[in-house]
């Protein structure tokens, strides 16, 4: 059997966060990767749910200084997002030949701003794509909650899965998914 060539690298992460945080997890995974020696593009993909929230919060307010500072903000940030990595829009995740689901809390399904997000955990992947992860996190989700349909399935599809905490790796545990 032949196996193919991993050349172009997609990332799958909360990339336009207003918060330096998100900002330097994607900056630093997508560097990583190219120093790999792989073609690494951001997919810029956010729901319209999460870009109505973090909208609503920047400027759903009365105090027109803070409007007018969160302007700024937002601009600088998106100056410095479209010049740190390079972005590729959803409809051309299938050009890629690997995808990489992290670093954030991609996994948090209690996130108010998100909820389940089913593309977040790979449920918008054709099975030629290899997937894995790289430091996601469930963030405040327990092991005794209710998994939303499909999640499980997803994640099963990814070859390699890795997470950044405890409570991360005992969930996959628990559903039977191997995680570094």
């Amino acid at each position: 059997m032949v196996q193919k060539v991993i050349k172009r690298v997609g990332v799958i992460t909360y990339h336009d966060g207003i918060n330096y945080g998100a900002f330097w997890q994607v900056k630093c995974l997508s560097q990583c990767i190219e120093a790999l020696g792989f073609d690494v593009s951001v997919v810029d993909y956010k729901s319209k749910k999460l870009t109505y929230e973090e909208f609503k919060s920047l400027f759903f307010t009365k105090n027109i200084v803070l409007i007018l500072r969160n302007i700024v903000k937002l601009i600088r940030f998106r100056i410095s997002q479209r010049s740190a990595y390079c972005l590729i829009s959803p409809d051309r995740v299938a050009e890629l030949d690997c995808i990489v689901y992290g670093s954030d809390e991609i996994w948090n399904f209690n996130n108010p701003l998100i909820n389940y997000d089913a593309y977040y955990f790979g449920g918008h992947q054709s099975s030629a794509t290899k997937l894995l992860s790289y430091a996601p996190s469930f963030g405040t989700v327990s092991l005794e909650e209710e998994f939303p349909a499909g999640l499980m399935d997803n994640l099963k599809k990814m070859s390699t899965v890795t997470c950044r905490d405890i409570n991360s790796y005992e969930i996959l545990k628990n559903m039977g998914i191997k995680s570094k």
